[in-house]
Parts: C-alpha cells; sequence; structure tokens
C-alpha cells in the first residue's frame, strides 16, 4: 500500500487580522438581533423587517387597508438607490406631523429664502481672464477705459504723500483738494507734467491704484494697457512710462499718439486717404495733427492748455486788481465766465472772485468781467490758432482741400471754453465743430484702438510696442 501524502497546513486563520475582524463584527450583528421566543407560533412572532421597499399602508373606505410599497428614487450607476415610503398627503397627516412639517421645514424655508436674498444682495465682482486697458496720462486729469465696459475712471492726476513714510495718502479729487490746504506731514503733488512723467515712482504708485480701482484683485493675467503720448515724445520718455506701466502690473504696454487716439475717439475717418485736422487741447498740451492713412502726415505738440489759461487768469487779477487767488479759483473763473469771443451775450457776464491782497494781506472780494477774462486768455488763444496757421502752410495742396471740405475738429477739455470754435474759425478761415464728447475722446480712442490691436500691427501708426523681458 502506498502511503498517502499528508496536506500542508495553511496559516492559521485564527491568528490573522482579517478573521478576528470578522468574529468582532459577528459578536456585535448578534447583539442587536432580538431574541426570539419559539415557543410561540411563527405568525406572532415579531421579526425585524427585511431588506428591500418599506410598506405602508392606504386606508380605503370602508375601513379596509392595502400595503403600498414606497416610491423608488432613480440613482446614478455606481450609488446605492435610497428608497422612501409614499408620502401621504396633507389632509392624511396626524396633528404630530402637521406640527412638525410646520415647525422645522418652515424654519428651513426661512433660512433658505434669507440667504438666498443676501446673495442677491451682494455685489458680484466679475473675474477677468484678460484685460485690456486704455488709459489717457493727462496733466491735469486720468482717464481709464475698459475694453467692454467704457470709461470707469475720471479723476485729476494729483497724488497725496505722507512725508514721513513715504506712502500714498490719497489719490485723484481727494488729493486735489490738498495741494493747497495740505497739512506739514502730507505733499500733493503731480506726477505728470506737459503730458510726460516727472516723478516715476509716484507715477508707478498712481497707475497701480487707478488699474486696481478699475478692475481690483480679481485678475487671473495680468493685464495689457494702451497709454497716450504726446506727439514727438523721446525715446527717455516712451522708456520711463513703459517701466511705469509694467511694474505697476502690466503684462504689455503699447504706446499710442494722443492726436490719433483723439481722432479715433471724435469718430474720424483715419483710415481713409483724404485727411483730416485734429486739434486736442489738453491741460498741459496741445496737439495739432493732419492725419490720413492709419498715419500722422504732420503734428506738432505746444505748451498751450488749460494750465497754461489758468495761470493766465491768475496773473491779470494779480496785476490788475492786486488780489492773490489759488488755481482751483482760476479754474472756476474760467468755466463760469470764460470766452474766447465777446458777443451781445456775454458781455456782461461778471463772477464775485475772494482771495488775498497784497498790500494789507487780508481778504478782500472784487468783481471780474467777461471782457478783462478774454483779454487774459487771448495769448493763449493766438498761440493755438498761429500754430495752426503755420502748419497748414506746410501741407501739400491734396491735403488742403480735403481740409476745407472736412473743416477742423476740435478735442479735449480745453475745447469746452465758450466760443473757442468761432475764434478758431475767424483765425484759420476754416470750418470748426467740436467733437461730441471732447473731454473723453482721447480715452475712447485707446478703447478703439484695444479692438484693432491686428491692425496696429500691420500699419505701425503706434510709437512702439513694449514687452516685458
Amino acid at each position: 500500500m502506498s502511503a498517502v501524502k499528508k496536506k500542508k497546513k495553511g496559516p492559521a486563520l485564527k491568528k490573522t487580522a482579517a478573521y478576528a475582524n470578522y468574529k468582532k463584527n459577528q459578536k456585535q450583528r448578534q447583539r442587536k438581533r432580538p431574541q426570539v421566543d419559539t415557543a410561540q407560533p411563527r405568525s406572532q412572532r415579531e421579526t425585524t423587517p427585511k431588506r428591500g421597499r418599506p410598506k405602508t399602508e392606504e386606508v380605503r373606505p370602508g375601513g379596509k387597508t392595502r400595503p403600498v410599497c414606497g416610491t423608488r428614487r432613480p440613482g446614478k450607476r455606481g450609488q446605492s438607490v435610497s428608497l422612501s415610503p409614499q408620502k401621504t398627503s396633507k389632509k392624511n397627516r396626524t396633528p404630530r406631523q402637521k406640527q412638525i412639517s410646520s415647525s422645522l421645514p418652515g424654519r428651513r424655508r426661512q433660512m433658505n429664502a434669507v440667504k438666498k436674498k443676501q446673495k442677491k444682495q451682494q455685489p458680484k465682482r466679475p473675474l477677468h481672464l484678460s484685460l485690456d486697458i486704455g488709459i489717457d496720462l493727462g496733466t491735469s486729469s486720468i482717464e481709464v477705459f475698459v475694453k467692454d465696459r467704457g470709461i470707469v475712471f475720471h479723476e485729476p492726476s494729483v497724488v497725496a504723500l505722507n512725508k514721513e513714510t513715504g506712502e500714498v495718502a490719497a489719490v485723484g479729487n481727494a488729493a486735489r483738494s490738498m495741494l493747497q490746504e495740505a497739512p506739514d506731514t502730507i505733499r500733493a503733488i503731480r506726477p505728470i507734467q506737459n503730458g510726460v512723467i516727472a516723478d516715476y515712482d509716484v507715477t508707478e504708485k498712481m497707475l497701480q491704484y487707478f488699474i486696481e480701482q478699475a478692475y481690483g484683485r480679481s485678475w487671473i493675467i495680468k493685464p495689457r494697457i494702451m497709454v497716450c503720448l504726446p506727439y514727438g515724445a523721446t525715446a527717455m520718455e516712451e522708456k520711463s512710462i513703459k517701466q511705469a506701466a509694467l511694474q505697476s502690473g502690466a503684462r504689455q504696454a503699447f504706446f499710442l499718439s494722443r492726436p490719433m487716439a483723439a481722432a479715433m475717439g471724435a469718430g474720424l475717418d483715419v483710415h481713409g486717404v483724404s485727411g483730416n485736422l485734429i486739434v486736442d487741447i489738453g491741460g498741459g498740451t496741445t496737439e495739432i495733427a493732419v492725419i490720413a492713412l492709419d498715419g500722422i502726415v504732420i503734428g506738432q505738440t505746444i505748451l498751450c492748455g488749460g494750465s497754461q489759461m489758468n495761470k493766465a487768469i491768475i496773473g491779470d487779477i494779480r496785476r490788475e486788481h492786486g488780489l492773490l487767488i489759488g488755481e482751483h479759483c482760476a479754474e472756476d473763473i474760467k468755466c463760469s465766465i470764460g470766452t474766447a469771443v465777446i458777443t451781445e451775450d456775454n458781455r456782461k457776464n461778471s463772477v464775485q472772485v475772494k482771495g488775498k491782497d497784497m498790500k494789507t494781506g487780508e481778504a478782500r472780494t472784487i468783481t471780474y468781467t467777461a471782457k478783462e477774462c478774454n483779454q487774459a486768455l487771448l495769448g493763449t488763444l493766438n498761440t493755438i490758432a498761429r500754430t495752426v496757421n503755420d502748419m497748414l502752410e506746410e501741407i501739400s495742396p491734396e491735403l488742403i482741400s480735403d481740409i476745407i471740405a472736412k473743416g477742423l475738429v476740435l478735442t479735449g477739455g480745453g475745447s469746452q471754453l465758450d466760443n473757442i470754435a468761432l475764434f478758431l474759425s475767424q483765425k484759420t478761415f476754416l470750418h470748426v465743430s467740436t467733437a461730441e464728447d471732447p473731454a473723453f475722446s482721447v480715452a475712447k480712442g485707446t478703447g478703439k484702438a484695444l479692438e484693432m490691436l491686428g491692425r496696429i500691427y500691420s500699419t505701425g501708426y503706434f510709437a512702439r510696442k513694449n514687452r516685458k523681458k
């Protein structure tokens, strides 16, 4: 007889952790099971309900009952399906069910309604993936144009700094009021002089403030910025503005000449063959240019603008009346009674001016008339008209015929002076018209230039494109 081979013993199950967990779970299940009395008949035993659909009873007319299965809720693939009994109608609810339904769900509904109301009241801040911003760096004011949103910011280009810490205390309107009334610890300055940067560090902080006010801090990609420069700006001036724009958080910086932006914002056809004469009177400079075929044929920038007009009014009051006034007061006089041509309608206009007497140092009030204001402004206005006539002498006869047919277009804040179009028409013998929204023509032009960057690449009528290296 052959010997029977003994089977090798495997690992003892009692020593493994899996067997110990199995025994532990089995004991817990036995504790949870109710003890069944075997002496009772099977029909009278209390057993736990089987797994599956829970059953409820429906009361029919006549007192009869019928078991009704619960409703099945559809579940996704790979998920467990929850079963719930069929909901009873409101008429068949017990008093306890009515009390519960009126307390807890009602509170939940109230809380949900309050949360929805709070969500609606909270302003939704858009999350921008790609930003395009156009900035008009003016001597007196700054306009910020955001693509698809229009002009979102228009405030004076003034920054108030703390002398001790060097931090920015205020920007815009709040800082403008501190130019002459600031305490000893605060210094209010204008970082933009004659259209170019005079203080690089302050300009960088000002640009960063304007970008954050326009878009907040909710961008993912850094914005592209289109900055307007005076015609004929030097390479050093362009470099300083480029560095300030990139340091303030821009991804790319583009430059556009202010006369081109003003013409685009005024709605002129800068892509056609015929010439267009544009005069942009700003706060510190006046841009005069002839534009045709996506470029500036001839242009010139002169240091005559709203600031020079204010200084002329201050000097005239000081010389004729011996009274010292500030820049804000001169601006108010120019806006109220300032005129380029004296007519029957404005001849009797006058304003009460308060200032400091030069001899006694006391406060004094005088009456300043529109005729006196006109005499103070004539020097600046004659300089602008003389420059336009000199430029017309250098233009070719073909462009002269186009300009005579179309006329001259005025833009900028200085073009809002009373009767300035009539004054230039008398001096240049051209038809002079003012743009629809002259103060924001340059800012609108930057927005249009942002939408056609491809054409800018092909024609090259912007100053220069700068990338961050």
